[in-house]
């Protein structure tokens, strides 16, 4: 099994892969939040953590490593592609709508 079995299989099938992460290590509240928001398509209702937020904490995070001296090499996607989401016009619905992003890359792919 290939290791981008989730992220390639999220198009397929996302009910699989939100149960999968959402039971599984990973099963945050955030995360499992997000991955029925992902299933679900509803990331305009109940606000709860916007893109502007999460790129605000994301970007302190960055701070903090660069600081340090550490690499933050997932820090830095996620802040770029936060940054593409509220460019797409999305700051203000949940942060689940990062899936979206990920569609326009593989659509780019």
């Amino acid at each position: 099994r290939s290791t981008l079995f989730p992220y390639t299989t999220l198009f397929r099938s996302p009910y699989r892969v939100a149960n999968a992460i959402s039971t599984g290590q990973a099963a945050s509240p955030q995360v499992v939040r997000n991955a029925r928001r992902i299933v679900a398509d509803d990331h305009d209702q109940d606000v709860v953590f916007t893109p502007v937020l999460r790129l605000k904490d994301t970007d302190y995070a960055l701070e903090l490593a660069r600081g340090l001296g550490m690499g933050a090499p997932f820090g830095r996607v996620a802040a770029r592609q936060l940054q593409q989401l509220i460019e797409l016009g999305h700051a203000g619905v949940n942060e689940s709508k990062i899936i979206e992003v990920a569609r326009l890359e593989r659509a780019e792919a």
